[in-house]
């Protein structure tokens, strides 16, 4: 029986996308996404990690077409969405908030999520 941490090898011909931003995300072909997140204990190697498997992701002799294609959160269209998201969501938010009299200053999130919302939408690609 397979210790609950062991896992299966994962062919690089099995990956059809990938992103690594913050974190390690493997789309496959046929099956379930893979996702690395760095934690306390791997700090120190998980930038070392990431930059190796992108390098031989980008070095590999593959053809054009079945290579894995990078993708991008940060820069892309799908951060500036969540971005413009969030400063909707904050706009609607003090809206009805000053039309029903709520004290707007309990909610500390409103100071937080348009900050969020500006850098989503100002972001530059990663790596």
């Amino acid at each position: 029986m397979k210790s609950p941490t062991a896992r299966s090898r994962l062919p690089f011909k099995q990956i059809r996308s990938y992103n690594l931003d913050d974190h390690v995300d493997l789309i496959l072909i046929d099956g379930p996404s893979v996702l690395l997140q760095r934690t306390r204990a791997s700090m120190h190697d998980f930038p070392t990690f990431r930059d190796a498997l992108a390098e031989a992701l980008a070095d590999r002799p593959v053809n054009a077409a079945v290579a894995p294609q990078r993708r991008h959160f940060f820069g892309a269209w799908p951060a500036r969405v969540w971005g413009a998201g969030l400063l909707l969501a904050t706009a609607a938010l003090v809206i009805t908030g000053v039309l029903h009299g709520w004290p707007l200053y309990k909610a500390p999130m409103l100071g937080i999520v348009p900050v969020v919302g500006i850098g989503l939408l100002l972001s530059r690609r990663r790596h």
